[in-house]
């Protein structure tokens, strides 16, 4: 509007400039004539008649020019007054349009800079207060204000989805009270919070976009508020809630008024956001300090439960070990006074053994026979009993504790290995002191008393069952050794004697005979190994027996059990030897390392019944990095019926064998194989088994090639192109 007022001035204007243009120039050719005329007058007058008649007919025609000019100026210029007085007139209809309208803007305007001073006034008002409650209650009655609706409610959009109403003011339908809620796809807030833009209708009983319920058309049709707007509340480009206003029906919003009410609406959500958080703030600064509360107080405990379970150091006497435990009970709880009775199993009754804080008077009327009342409870139900007020509790009968001062008392059961052996008791001064939120915490403090009594009877019954095992292992190694040298004496005998009847130093001899004689010769030879083997391990157990190192040539060990061996077994077995015509010396015990391999032949001859018998040595290198170690490996294996793969690691533990039915095949103690694993190492060597069932068995040893000592006892060391040997001297 203003653009075009300018417009109509700068016609104005050009008007009168051309006007005022016509004129000057109409002026200025009339006196330019005039001029002409009186010149040419006077000129002449003195000329002839003639003259004077062609000047007064030239008059005449510059008259009449004049005067048709003249006229035709006239017409322009009442033209163009015609003209600027229609403009004149348009320009004030105009500028009688423009003041209408300026009024009209001004007037929205103003209302507009109102309604914004309104919208701050309530938005400082939302904003003085944090309380979601008077936030909420603020924003539905300025709300009211603001638009000069019948009513208006607020709903609070929740995790679930639902709907909440936080606030109502006003004329509003029953179902938007305070607390009400309803499901999010439900009327038009269900479906404002959906679309995510503002919904309204000004008559939504009319509105076939919109479904009502019954009960809302009713309340419409009663109330006459059929004129509903519902604005979805954003925070953080977040949906939060909706606002509804309600008002009588045809109610109609302008678009300031809808841009207005969807400002509003952001505020308020701001205003609800920062309310809730505050709360949540809140809520988690209570929490917070309740939870600091409750730590101070747990750590509180269990710095005294730690006091408590710190484990006591065994005495020799039981009062000793008791007093030792008040004094942690003392400083584990905070009781005034602390009092423990153990079950007499002698006398069948609960003593006191150990007090503190008590009187004499009241211990002496403790007598042992008068465990009643709430100690026999607890000893009779296995559960405590914690009287934050001794006056009110009934299983205290005789009261004796509040004659003292005590005003709240609890007796905790004591358990070793299950079984209720005594009770603690605790009294304090203060009333309240002892409560059953304590339960758990004095129980843990109790059991671990009753952990230290029941260490102490354990420790003392291992120690004396330790001594009892000692002594009977000694008694069991005497009894070996001894019966081990009585059984020697005669069997050395009798081996003695069948040897002379086998070279019949006593007499020719049957065929009969002769085979009784290598029955016996064999079977002693059997018990003598047997007798040995006893013997060696009772001194391994026992811990006298040490390696007795020399130089040892392993060919010279290999070739006599060679010979040894060479002599019909009675099976249909092979013996195959496979070694070096070089091997370096061993600084080992020569004798040890031959019962070791004879042992292991021994064990092979035994479970092969037939094929072959493998004893094989060779010379093993192993390291890295220029660092090696040399090894003598020596391998027994066997065709035999081999050993099941869950044995493999039991047949080396003392008198332990596959088959230990009486039913069994094969003869032995079960120590062979022991004596073989406890040889090798003390002689730092290496032992290892590979077996499968029907295949048979190998069993490996390996021996360190230690440095031999030069000219110790007997033996000279030389090299030569084979190596280090040793020399007898």
């Amino acid at each position: 509007m203003p653009r075009r007022n300018d417009c109509y001035r700068a016609q104005n204007e050009a008007h009168k400039k051309i006007y005022a243009a016509g004129m000057k120039e109409f002026n200025l050719h009339l006196s330019q004539a005039n001029d002409s005329v009186r010149a040419r007058l006077q000129a002449n007058m003195r000329r002839s008649a003639i003259t004077t008649i062609a000047s007064a007919v030239l008059l005449i025609f510059g008259s009449l020019f004049v005067f048709r000019a003249t006229r035709r100026w006239q017409a322009v210029i009442v033209e163009s007054n015609q003209q600027l007085n229609q403009r004149t007139a348009d320009l004030g209809e105009l500028n009688n349009q423009l003041d209408r309208k300026v009024s009209e803007r001004t007037k929205e305007l103003s209302d507009s800079v109102f309604a914004l001073l309104d919208l701050a006034r309530i938005g400082r008002s939302l904003t003085e207060t944090l309380d979601i409650v008077a936030v909420g209650s603020r924003i539905v009655t300025s709300v009211r204000e603001l638009f000069h609706v019948k009513g208006s409610s607020l709903r609070n959009l929740e995790a679930d989805g639902s709907l909440r109403s936080l606030a109502s003011s006003g004329d509003i339908f029953s179902q938007t009270q305070e607390g009400e809620v309803i499901p999010s796809d439900m009327g038009l807030s269900g479906r404002a919070i959906k679309e995510g833009r503002l919904i309204w209708s000004a008559d939504t009983s009319t509105n076939e976009e919109i479904t009502l319920s019954k009960s809302m058309r009713d309340y419409i049709l009663r109330s006459g508020n059929g004129s509903i707007i519902v604005v979805p509340l954003r925070a953080h480009e977040k949906i939060t809630g909706t606002l509804t206003l309600t008002d009588r029906t045809g109610r109609t919003y302008s678009d300031n008024e809808l841009v207005l009410l969807q400002t509003f609406a952001n505020q308020a959500a701001m205003a609800l956001v920062n309310a809730q958080l505050f709360q949540t703030i809140a809520a988690s600064k209570q929490q917070l300090g309740t939870t600091n509360q409750f730590l101070e107080h747990s750590l509180s405990k269990l710095g005294s439960l730690y006091t408590a379970m710190t484990p006591l150091a065994l005495s020799e006497s039981l009062s000793e070990m008791v007093n030792a435990i008040i004094e942690r009970l003392l400083e584990a709880t905070g009781a005034d006074a602390a009092l423990i009775r153990i079950w007499d199993r002698d006398a069948g009754n609960y003593p006191a053994i150990g007090q503190r804080g008590y009187t004499n008077e009241f211990i002496e009327e403790l007598r042992p026979e008068r465990a009643e009342g709430a100690i026999q409870w607890v000893i009779q139900h296995g559960e405590p009993i914690i009287a934050p007020d001794l006056s009110s509790e009934d299983r205290f009968r005789g009261k004796r504790q509040i004659v003292l001062g005590f005003k709240s008392s609890a007796i905790l059961p004591l358990r070793v290995h299950g079984d209720i052996r005594g009770v603690i008791q605790l009294s304090s001064r203060k009333q309240g002191y002892f409560d059953a939120e304590q339960k758990d915490y004095l129980m843990a403090v109790a059991r671990q008393m009753s952990v230290a009594l029941e260490n102490r009877e354990l420790f003392y019954n291992l120690q004396g069952s330790r001594n009892e095992l000692e002594r009977a292992n000694k008694v069991k190694d005497e009894f070996l050794n001894v019966m081990s040298h009585e059984l020697r004496t005669p069997l050395s005998v009798v081996v003695g004697y069948s040897k002379l009847l086998c070279e019949q130093q006593l007499g020719p001899l049957t065929n009969e005979q002769e085979q009784g004689l290598d029955v016996i010769q064999r079977n002693s030879k059997e018990l003598f190994t047997m007798i040995d083997s006893i013997m060696n391990a009772t001194k391994i157990e026992a811990g006298s027996m040490i390696a007795e190192k020399d130089a040892v040539s392993p060919m010279d060990l290999l070739t006599e059990l060679k010979l040894n061996y060479d002599f019909p077994t009675g099976k249909e077995i092979h013996l195959e030897w496979m070694f070096p015509e070089v091997l370096p010396s061993l600084w080992t015990d020569g004798r040890k390392l031959r019962q070791i391999l004879t042992n292991l032949i021994n064990n092979a001859v035994k479970f092969t019944d037939e094929g072959s018998i493998v004893i094989s040595a060779e010379e093993k290198l192993e390291g890295d990095d220029g660092c090696h170690h040399r090894w003598i490996e020596f391998r027994v294996s066997d065709s035999g019926i081999g050993i099941p793969p869950e044995e493999c690691d039991k047949i080396f533990e003392r008198f332990h064998q596959v088959d230990s039915s009486t039913t069994r095949s094969f003869e032995g103690v079960g120590l062979g194989l022991y004596i073989v694993k406890s040889f090798t190492e003390m002689l730092n060597g290496r032992l290892s088994v590979s077996s499968e069932v029907g295949h048979g068995s190998t069993f490996t040893v390996r021996i360190p090639c230690e440095s031999i000592p030069i000219a110790r006892g007997k033996w000279n060391i030389e090299e030569s192109a084979v190596g280090l040997h040793a020399v007898a001297q």
